[in-house]
């Protein structure tokens, strides 16, 4: 689902993750796991800040939801 939202005079659309970023978590540990096996420092340091902001946002919906 993408949820719409205003910056000035432009609207831009999110997407959200009702499921979760489980998909997101699998995806991007793959892509490390990629890099490190060809020695690909930056993909191991970008692959590296997708994962902690998708494991991070995984936590946020988790906790939302527990205190529901």
């Amino acid at each position: 689902m993408k949820r719409e939202y205003s910056n000035g005079d432009e609207k831009l659309s999110r997407r959200e993750y009702s499921n979760g970023y489980w998909g997101k978590i699998e995806y991007w540990t793959s892509e490390l796991q990629k890099a490190v096996d060809n020695n690909n420092l930056s993909g191991v340091d970008s692959c590296h800040r997708k994962l902690d902001y998708f494991i991070q946002k995984q936590w946020d919906t988790k906790i939302s939801v527990l205190e529901r």
